[in-house]
């Protein structure tokens, strides 16, 4: 817990009053991090707006978004509080579109990777019409196990079109990484995703699954086909298909009323 104090040091300026999503991002980042707490109450208003220079509308637009996404709540004549769900929001929640590192990171685990792979191919019928491409059209292919604390809890195909300006394909140098977050490398090339469609159902492991995560064959496991979206992009940038163990890695969806 921090006195409103210490609280003082935690924002920096912004340069530019208008951006109420710098805002929104440093709240963000401040609750990811742990420096306030579910249940802790937020400085004044009159103090963050000062801190993080920006006008007082600005910052009412900002809580106001912060508050409608669930992250925080006000009490009148009392002030504004964090919710007690958001610490679970940020991070384990399918609500967020998180990196898989950023969602091992979340539960106390060390993310890594191993059998990282790539190449380009022919799509499947599924790639093509989640990528909104045609099966003529190749396709980068990334495939590669998802450790946590060095267990393979994740196994993770990822495939996007062959064709994307301005994107680097030698991939090689990640294989040799311990880690390497697939949002980044779109991020490096400004392309940043705005959202993502998910599809979650239930599989049991085959042979392959059972080898690549070392489990039994039949184990069930958790399957979530994620297509996500650029709004610099016209079609779909990215579709993946990721297999969890979710005796491993925990996977909520918050649900608000």
């Amino acid at each position: 817990m921090l006195d409103n104090q210490q609280s003082n040091q935690i924002f920096q300026k912004i340069n530019y009053p208008s951006i109420t999503d710098e805002v929104i991002d440093q709240i963000l980042n401040a609750i990811r991090e742990n420096v306030f707490s579910p249940g802790e109450k937020l400085p004044s208003e009159p103090a963050l707006a000062d801190q993080l220079g920006v006008s007082r509308n600005t910052l009412r637009e900002a809580l106001n978004s912060l508050s409608e996404q669930g992250f925080i709540y006000r009490q009148r004549g009392v002030g504004t509080f964090i919710t007690p769900q958001s610490e679970v929001m940020l991070n384990t929640n399918l609500t967020n579109m998180v990196g898989t590192s950023s969602m091992i990171s979340s539960q106390k685990k060390s993310p890594g990777q191993t059998s990282f792979r790539f190449n380009f191919e022919l799509p499947s019928k599924l790639v093509a019409e989640n990528l909104k491409i045609s099966q003529t059209t190749e396709v980068m292919h990334v495939s590669r196990v998802r450790t946590a604390d060095g267990i393979p809890v994740i196994n993770s195909d990822e495939y996007y079109p062959a064709n994307i300006p301005g994107l680097d394909y030698d991939l090689s140098p990640f294989a040799k990484l311990d880690n390497w977050s697939i949002y980044d490398y779109f991020l490096t090339s400004n392309f940043e995703f705005n959202s993502a469609l998910t599809n979650i159902h239930a599989v049991s492991a085959d042979n392959d699954l059972a080898i690549k995560l070392k489990i039994d064959i039949g184990t069930p496991l958790i399957c979530l086909e994620q297509t996500h979206f650029c709004n610099s992009y016209s079609k779909p940038l990215l579709f993946c298909v990721n297999y969890h163990n979710d005796k491993m890695m925990n996977i909520l969806l918050v649900r608000s009323m």
